[in-house]
């Protein structure tokens, strides 16, 4: 009695295709039970391993069905009585796992690397796919990529415990049958826009309010550029920071802290004063060619006085666009605002409209006789 026949297995070999039916060779009866598909790669007959193990039932797919990397590599010191020491545990690298049900897929279906990590989990009904499609990169982390009913693409949701709406996803078929993701996702506080190529254009996060009237009130939006033909990212061309809110204070949509507006190689960065809104100062790209400097323009308060100079200093994303508070200032290293900018800004601040005037005026008359000495 042979290996196969002993447990109810065949090789393909044994085996053939009629109608959509599998059948053992030369009779009308359809397959029932394992098949193996070896491979026949090698001239040593202990080199061919399975490569697929699928089982049937009345000829159609029943069960599970695995198949496995194959890459055989013989020894150079004895290429043909030996294989390769790294591939001893061939058998143990599984490509795809896949349930079937009378021939059609039905049940997980788990797609492999050859390391052995799971790259994608998907599941299916009736031999169309059902719910949502994970996958995994190399750290194990999975994302959604794909949401199904009855095999058509639907939005993908998520919901709080009080049922308000946390994550929303859209996809579409794009080139070659590639899903490319379209619309306005959410992500809890965050929400992205895609264009109809798939390219992020616009990105906006929301500072976390649900401890006050639920209002969602915006932290910071990003817009994008398309990537150009010689570079496969998106280009973020303007980003806007909104000052954070605190009860009662309602935000309005001009209470704007940073913006940075990026394009044909200039940038452009303002800082504004919330109450009143006033631009406080600005770090632009230098005008002249090649010229790795950056115009520094402050204002004062009081008088909207602006003073420029250059500096070798652009304030960075990876800061959070804080000019303040950015992490690592060093005077002595690279001296930026003029002394008491920020202090005297602060005082402006803090003033009532009458003593904002007053000071104004004061200054506008120092100013005048300084000048007048000059003279």
């Amino acid at each position: 009695m042979s290996f196969f026949s002993k447990f109810n297995r065949q090789g393909s070999r044994d085996t053939e295709e009629r109608g959509g039916i599998l059948y053992l060779k030369k009779t009308n009866k359809p397959f029932t039970g394992l098949l193996i598909t070896k491979s026949h790669e090698g001239l040593n007959p202990r080199d061919k391993i399975p490569t697929s193990e699928v089982y049937y039932k009345d000829g159609l797919k029943h069960g599970v069905s695995k198949t496995y990397f194959f890459y055989k590599r013989l020894s150079l010191k004895r290429q043909h009585s030996t294989q390769h020491p790294d591939d001893e545990n061939i058998k143990e690298n599984l490509y795809e796992y896949c349930e079937y049900k009378e021939g059609k897929k039905h049940g997980i279906r788990k797609v492999y690397e050859i390391q052995g990590g799971i790259i994608k989990k998907e599941i299916y009904e009736n031999n169309f796919l059902q719910g949502p499609v994970y996958e995994y990169d190399d750290s194990g982390w999975k994302k959604v990529w794909g949401c199904y009913e009855k095999g058509e693409l639907v939005p993908y949701k998520e919901f709080y415990e009080d049922g308000t709406l946390k994550i929303e996803r859209n996809w579409k078929l794009g080139i070659e049958n590639q899903l490319i993701p379209t619309g306005n996702w959410k992500n809890g506080l965050e929400e992205t826009e895609y264009d109809d190529d798939g390219y992020e254009i616009k990105k906006t996060k929301f500072f976390d309010t649900s401890h006050t009237d639920g209002t969602r009130h915006i932290n910071n939006v990003t817009y994008y550029d398309r990537p150009n033909p010689n570079w496969d990212k998106i280009v973020e061309k303007e980003f806007i920071s909104y000052y954070p809110v605190y009860p009662p204070t309602n935000l309005r949509f001009d209470d704007i802290k940073i913006k940075l507006v990026r394009g044909n190689g200039h940038s452009k960065l303002e800082h504004f004063s919330r109450s009143p809104k006033k631009l406080m100062l600005s770090y632009e790209t230098s005008k002249e060619p090649d010229s790795r400097s950056y115009l520094l323009t402050t204002y004062d308060p009081w008088t909207d006085e602006k003073k420029e100079r250059t500096t070798n200093y652009f304030p960075r994303k990876v800061y959070g666009y804080d000019l303040r508070s950015t992490p690592g200032r060093s005077w002595e290293r690279e001296p930026r605002e003029e002394p008491y900018f920020w202090d005297n800004w602060d005082r402006y601040i803090e003033q009532s409209p009458e003593e904002r005037e007053s000071t104004r005026i004061r200054k506008l008359s120092i100013r005048e006789e300084n000048n007048g000495s000059d003279n």
